[in-house]
């Protein structure tokens, strides 16, 4: 009895122990604003929306001891804003856009986080029939992305003017910004894929075969890119089923339904949610059965009616209309049916109002424009000679600068052109003597100390073997022996691995290459690599360091970067001992291809581009 008090005794102290230790930490982390501020930009970059960390976030919020900077509330207030627009809580979300409005905007960082705040609210007006109110906010989001050439911003911005010209029934022009916004994208991210559907409801209107052929061609790559957000495949599975279903084929619909319960799950989203309840509906429809999801749908009208959420509860009072219909039930058809036509003739309205504001701020700027001829015409005449007279004798300077300059731009060209042909020889010669120096200690030489080891007693042969060990060190440094058959991304793996075995060091690495380099270039990529990884161990006082490379239709791009305390580029260069530095950027004119080396003390990054 004596020994089961005393147990009881012991697990209660252990419990107020860790207790105790998880609240004191707790207190580290809500009284440490560098560790807040760190929590939010993680969960913005990473998109974590669950409940935990929400609340969590909220927490630090509330601590008045942060005081927090304007721009780290404009971020805090952003990430909600947009987490509530997942939820297709409009009304959240718009209440936190509109506090950043309210603030002091003085740095170019806090205007260009508010520029996500207006593109918030114009997707929230459009979700709401708003259409006035989403271009006005539209238009402001797009001059500061534009002030800042912020192209993910654009692009979003872009889609959104698609939107409202696809509400106004203006297919073309809403493909057209389209493939604007898609003509500057460099990868195929989540905001490509968010381009492309919206392409793909545009050509559901007007093009139909078109549509199918992209409808295929995006949910194969979806299928295969791991990296694209799941609500992206759902969208484009949605549009799928659909055309499968209007074509009378069920067997691929079910299958791409089953394929679509199976992601569901996995996102906390009440769009995609909203999104996979449409298929449901279609397939019921399409198949005569009553709906299956109807619950569903009239729980989710309560709701789209406090968020004052028109396109979910257009989208809503049409299925149940139809449901209606299959069962029959005329009282039901009717009431769907009139609440349906109202929200529609809402929309219509607005509609209307954007087409007439459209044209006049089309008369207005035409009115302008002739104004301004108008006045040009009433120059005086002597006034224009003058003018004339001024231009013309511009323009000869102009042209004999002109042509003084293009005459020496191309014999500086002629000589740039010889000296990297030149150089890009040298390192070719460089790298052949180096690969026959290397065959030669690791064949010959190497093959002479083993011949050497065995008529020797076992302390000298146990010397040997470690010169054995460094003569193949100093090959494989000279030149990796296994590049011609392994190739330039097996050759890099082994390189990481080794360097941090050796150096106890974090090299992390990410790299999509498919060999479509000449074998030149690849060992020139190969050596800039080394020495960027080399110097970051030696010099950069960096806990790690990630590679990157990416290849497009048109070129390899590669990123080396770490989280050293960096050095002053423009220094380093011009002080004449940078060896290393001259190394890359020598390596990289020699196969033509653009660098970039920024340096700070929050880490070294360095970009590099080869067009194919």
């Amino acid at each position: 009895m004596n020994f089961r008090i005393f147990k009881l005794l012991l697990i209660i102290m252990c419990c107020l122990f860790v207790n105790h230790k998880s609240y004191s930490q707790l207190n580290t982390v809500v009284s440490d604003k560098d560790k807040y501020i760190s929590i939010i930009d993680s969960l913005r970059t990473n998109k974590i929306f669950d409940q935990k960390h929400i609340n969590k976030v909220e927490g630090f919020y509330k601590d008045g001891n942060l005081d927090l900077k304007t721009i780290e509330k404009i971020k805090f207030n952003n990430y909600l804003a947009y987490y509530n627009i997942q939820k297709l809580d409009y009304k959240k979300s718009k209440d936190f856009c509109e506090k950043n409005l309210n603030y002091k905007v003085v740095s170019n960082l806090e205007k260009k986080e508010l520029g996500y705040s207006y593109y918030y609210l114009g997707s929230i007006y459009l979700n709401q029939g708003e259409q006035k109110k989403s271009i006005e906010h539209i238009l402001k989001a797009l001059k500061i992305f534009e002030e800042f050439k912020n192209f993910d911003g654009i692009g979003r911005c872009k889609m959104l003017m698609a939107y409202i010209s696809f509400n106004l029934k203006n297919y073309t022009d809403a493909e057209k910004i389209v493939n604007e916004a898609l003509k500057v994208m460099p990868i195929k991210n989540n905001l490509y894929y968010m381009l492309i559907l919206t392409k793909i409801k545009v050509l559901r209107q007007h093009n139909q075969k078109e549509e199918k052929k992209l409808l295929i061609k995006t949910y194969n790559e979806l299928k295969q890119n791991n990296k694209i957000d799941k609500e992206f495949t759902i969208d484009n599975n949605a549009f799928l089923i659909e055309l499968y279903i209007k074509e009378k084929d069920f067997n691929n619909a079910r299958k791409i339904i089953s394929e679509t319960k199976s992601v569901i799950g996995s996102i906390n989203s009440q769009r995609a949610l909203d999104t996979f309840n449409w298929i449901i509906c279609d397939y019921d429809l399409a198949t005569n059965k009553p709906l299956s999801n109807e619950q569903y749908l009239i729980k989710r009208v309560k709701e789209s009616k406090e968020s004052n959420d028109l396109q979910t509860l257009t989208n809503l009072y049409e299925y149940l209309r139809e449901g209606e219909n299959i069962k029959g039930n005329s009282k039901k058809i009717y009431e769907y049916s009139k609440s349906y036509d109202s929200i529609i003739q809402i929309r219509a309205n607005e509609e209307t109002k954007n087409e007439i504001l459209e044209l006049k701020t089309k008369y207005e700027l035409e009115k302008k424009e002739q104004q301004l001829k108008v006045k040009e015409l009433l120059l005086d005449k002597k006034n224009k000679l003058i003018l004339i007279l001024t231009l013309a004798t511009i323009g000869i300077i102009v042209l004999s600068l002109l042509s003084f300059i293009l005459f020496k731009y191309k014999n500086d060209k002629k000589e740039k052109m010889l000296i990297t042909d030149f150089t890009h020889q040298l390192f070719e010669n460089i790298e052949e003597e180096r690969k026959k120096f290397s065959f030669e200690l690791h064949d010959e030489l190497n093959h002479e100390l083993l011949v050497l080891k065995r008529t020797l007693n076992l302390e000298s042969s146990s010397k040997i073997d470690s010169i054995i060990n460094d003569v193949r060190d100093i090959s494989k440094n000279l030149h990796p022996m296994t590049f011609e058959k392994i190739g330039l991304k097996e050759s890099l793996t082994t390189l990481i691995s080794e360097l941090e075995n050796k150096n106890n060091f974090v090299i992390s690495y990410d790299i999509e290459y498919d060999n479509s380099l000449s074998k030149q270039q690849e060992i020139q990529i190969f050596r800039i690599i080394q020495e960027c990884l080399t110097n970051t161990i030696k010099h950069a006082n960096a806990h790690a360091a990630k590679l990157s490379i990416i290849e497009t239709e048109k070129s390899v791009q590669i990123e080396v970067k770490d989280n050293g305390t960096g050095f002053n580029v423009t220094e380093k260069l011009n002080n004449g001992k940078s060896f290393g530095l001259s190394s890359i950027i020598e390596r990289c004119k020699a196969i033509k291809a653009d660098y970039r080396i920024n340096s700070s003390n929050q880490g070294t990054s360095i970009n590099i581009e080869i067009n194919k």
